[in-house]
């Protein structure tokens, strides 16, 4: 079953309802018209999200509006219902925490959608620092930039940049390296787009993290890219220099003499660049749950990514570096 009526949650309608062991498929919303709107691209069938645990469902996957994710977690631990969230599970740390616990006092799988971790390029990055074919890793690189700023509705309700955009950036440190972030030192300004000021948020970042080891990484953010939506990464060590994400989008034009230049197709958002990491993250979930597995990312990613959204919001608040310890109560 999939709670929502909107893009997410029809990209991951189409992603669950393509699994071979799905027999039935539920979409849930409070405008049954634009859930049957859902069912119909998806082959699915539409349900009032109120009637949506009375039909039994044997998972559900939350892709409504972030406020409505706390509630709807608790509605399926309650029923016994495995869930795919996408991030996060909440916007708050003490909720967040409250979440993680209840999933492990229940037993009940609960995975976040941080979907980056399936996408193949950094997929390949990872197994090569795990490995060890990077050798010591020196430094990671990530940036991530929107194709188009977000209207005034959404960047009222999504949060600031820090938790909504880089919340991914600061999962895949954690992911990539196995390792915490101890520190953030976060600028953030409004450099095009004053609709992002007026709702206290900015829309160009620039960010150096910690990690528990020394590992120093830098993120840049922005909510606006001629060149299409864009995620790259890139991990230097002693042994090797490795890439992803450069050959998936229109690379800024070099300008040295002789170099060529590559163009390859623009992306309006991240649903068309991670089409394929989408499907594979909700595919992986669906194979856990059968073979009895822990789910591939579990709850526990959405606090401790929000943990450091959350200090990297204080470092740009205050202009002074933050210790991710130093956490919200």
């Amino acid at each position: 079953m999939v709670l929502g009526t909107g893009r997410m949650a029809g990209q991951r309608a189409l992603t669950g309802g393509s699994h071979p062991d799905v027999s039935d498929l539920l979409i849930a919303g409070r405008d049954v018209d634009r859930a049957q709107q859902v069912a119909n691209r998806s082959g699915g069938r539409a349900v009032h999200i109120e009637d949506a645990f009375s039909n039994a469902p044997d998972v559900a996957i939350v892709a409504t509006a972030t406020a409505a994710h706390p509630e709807l977690i608790r509605q399926a631990i309650s029923h016994g219902v495995p869930i795919l969230c996408e991030k996060p599970i909440s916007e708050s740390l003490p909720e967040s925490r409250e979440l993680v616990s209840a999933a492990e006092q229940t037993g009940i799988p609960v995975h976040v959608g941080f979907q980056r971790r399936f996408d193949p390029g950094m997929r390949a990055v990872r197994r090569a620092v795990t490995e060890g074919t990077l050798g010591r890793l020196y430094h990671l690189r990530i940036a991530a930039h929107d194709a188009e700023p977000g209207d005034e509705h959404y960047i009222a309700s999504s949060g600031s940049m820090f938790r909504d955009m880089h919340v991914h950036d600061f999962d895949l440190v954690r992911w990539l390296t196995g390792e915490e972030v101890v520190e953030v030192d976060a600028v953030g300004t409004v450099r095009g787009h004053e609709r992002y000021a007026r709702h206290g948020d900015v829309d160009v970042t620039a960010l150096r993290l910690t990690t528990d080891s020394g590992l120093p990484v830098l993120v840049t953010g922005s909510r606006h890219n001629p060149a299409g939506y864009e995620v790259r990464l890139e991990a230097l060590g002693s042994g090797a220099s490795l890439g992803a994400g450069n050959a998936t989008a229109v690379a800024p034009k070099p300008l040295d003499p002789g170099a060529e230049h590559h163009s390859h197709p623009r992306f309006e958002g991240f649903l068309d660049r991670f089409a394929t990491a989408f499907e594979l993250e909700t595919h992986a979930f669906l194979d856990a749950l059968a073979r009895g597995d822990a789910p591939p990312t579990p709850a526990e990613a959405s606090l401790a990514a929000l943990q450091v959204a959350v200090a990297a919001e204080r470092s740009w608040q205050d202009g002074t570096r933050a210790l991710v310890a130093d956490r919200e109560a």
